[in-house]
């Protein structure tokens, strides 16, 4: 069942990678890289493991602070049809710390590590130490924050507003980079829910 719940994750990050390389003008090279990042360390770990969970960790960490920093130098070129760059970004930033939580949390005592943390009392009682309550944490307070963008809708009544005021056309394009904003958060989001959902497996 956890394999199945990795797998179908690969979907919904794909498509968040999708929309994140969309939108490349106002998030920068470094905020692609992180979604294309992301994406190889999801489909390694369910099944490919050519890197060690806890070095996609670090690789998933490192990448949300280029992430995040690409967004906030991006967001003075980005036009309307970009939506907010940095809150974007520091979306996309949250879900590669939370996703790098997670994968710590199977290396230590997930389905994966089932067996042998089960042979090993010292791994059990790592796996359920101060880092998972946080990790869980960290995630229930990500998808949150998730809904929220989704509810309120990724662009801001600023650019909003501007955009109205430029004509129909700009409009068009406006829509355009709220429904890839939305796509993005909504990818992020089912994608993090799914990897928790396999640890619970």
């Amino acid at each position: 069942m956890a394999e199945i719940l990795h797998l179908s994750a690969l979907l919904p990050a794909a498509v968040s990678t999708c929309c994140t390389v969309g939108a490349a003008r106002s998030r920068g090279a470094l905020g692609v890289i992180s979604a294309v990042v992301m994406l190889l360390a999801m489909a390694d770990l369910s099944g490919g493991r050519l890197l060690s969970p806890l070095i996609w960790s670090a690789l998933l960490i490192a990448s949300a602070v280029g992430g995040a920093l690409a967004a906030r130098l991006a967001s003075p070129r980005a036009d309307a049809g970009d939506g907010d760059a940095v809150g974007m970004g520091t979306h996309a930033a949250l879900g590669l710390v939370v996703m790098a939580g997670l994968v710590v949390l199977m290396a230590a005592g997930g389905p994966a590590a089932a067996g042998s943390a089960a042979g090993h009392p010292a791994h059990a009682a790592a796996a359920a130490g101060p880092l998972t309550g946080t990790v869980w944490a960290g995630t229930a307070a990500y998808l949150a924050f998730s809904c929220a963008l989704l509810r309120r809708g990724a662009l801001p009544p600023a650019h909003a507003a501007g955009v109205v005021m430029r004509g129909s056309a700009g409009t068009g394009v406006a829509l355009r980079g709220v429904r890839r904003d939305r796509l993005e958060v909504a990818g992020m989001a089912v994608s993090v829910a799914l990897m928790a959902a396999a640890l619970l497996a």
